[in-house]
């Protein structure tokens, strides 16, 4: 019995497209995952000599990627010559013998188990409020909510999503209250002079301490360095320095989940979906780690998979976080001032 073979990601957009116009129109298909068996990536090469999916194939003929599919069952739609599309599966496809290519296959081994994360480091991650552990990425999500943040001026310099220090007490003990939280502004300055150590709450030009003062400017760390994309937050916990290119294929998977959430079956992505969804956050978090990688150690060939995947990463990052140019001088703008950090150093595109 023939069948509709598709190479695919767990999260790759287009396969979603692809795979929802076949499942539109009630016509089965048979998935081959490279998330969970990578090796047959070998196979869908040497049969389309494309390295992207999604690629399908009917029965042994390869048919392309998802437009080249899309285009074909629009061309069904409009010719008609069943009742239905999925009649015309069956007569067409179907009725055919099953293709012998064993590169066409499912695979009957186990999935590949990616490696692990390390373990990550509580006192680092945490942060103790009256007694009580909360993560890094909650208190920053939270501060993020309550703490007030305005365009302050102060001598003619513009200091962007800042708050006077005063406000920022006053917001504490607001975002914080009791029986949990702070009683008297005392404590209230204490943890934000914590959170100014832990690096979660910079004073903008970086000479004062946190404290109920009406002159002072202060900011949150998602905001006190917009141009380097992954700087949500100063990263003080572990590194998997041991595998960087485990933490990147990570971070890939992590960031390609909130794509597929914010993608629709026509293979349309809502970004500003994706920049409220709660995955994206806490990749948001999760990609400061390359904060603490060094490259020098990586030897010529982990260094350039590392290096594109990352760049690749970060460009549909900063579509997300700045937006897409669309004229020449956003263009400019956006491959000149937009960066990364990776171990300390500041890299633009």
């Amino acid at each position: 019995m023939g069948k509709i073979t598709v190479f695919a990601l767990s999260d790759c957009p287009h396969c979603k497209r692809a795979k929802a116009a076949l499942l539109a129109r009630e016509i089965p298909y048979t998935e081959i995952s490279l998330s969970t068996h990578p090796e047959k990536r070998t196979d869908m090469l040497s049969l389309a000599d494309q390295l992207t999916v999604p690629q399908i194939f009917f029965n042994d003929a390869h048919i392309g990627g998802a437009d080249a599919v899309l285009a074909l069952l629009a061309k069904w739609d409009d010719e008609a010559k069943f009742s239905t599309p999925l009649e015309r599966y069956q007569s067409e496809i179907e009725a055919k013998d099953d293709p012998t290519d064993p590169r066409l296959q499912v695979p009957t081994t186990p999935p590949k188990e990616d490696r692990p994360a390390p373990p990550r480091n509580e006192s680092e991650d945490s942060i103790d409020i009256m007694g009580k552990k909360k993560s890094i990425l909650q208190v920053t999500q939270h501060l993020m909510e309550t703490l007030p943040k305005a365009d302050l001026k102060y001598r003619g310099t513009i200091y962007k999503n800042s708050f006077l220090a005063s406000d920022g007490v006053n917001a504490i003990m607001k975002a914080y209250p009791p029986p949990c939280g702070f009683t008297v502004k005392e404590d209230a300055i204490k943890f934000g002079q914590t959170l100014q150590q832990r690096g979660i709450l910079h004073h903008v030009t970086g000479d004062h301490t946190f404290q109920d003062n009406s002159k002072l400017f202060f900011r949150l760390q998602p905001f006190h360095t917009p141009r380097i994309l992954n700087s949500f937050r100063v990263w003080t916990d572990r590194v998997d320095s041991d595998d960087p290119l485990a933490l990147s294929i990570r971070l890939k998977k992590a960031f390609g989940k909130v794509e597929s959430n914010a993608t629709d079956n026509d293979g349309n992505m809502d970004y500003v979906a994706a920049a409220s969804d709660p995955k994206y956050f806490e990749f948001e978090e999760a990609v400061c780690e390359l904060q603490g990688i060094k490259m020098e150690p990586m030897d010529r060939n982990t260094t350039l998979a590392f290096g594109i995947n990352v760049y690749n990463l970060m460009v549909k990052y900063a579509f997300i976080k700045v937006g897409i140019p669309i004229t020449s001088v956003e263009r400019s703008s956006f491959f000149g001032k937009v960066s990364f950090d990776i171990g300390g150093d500041v890299m633009s595109f």
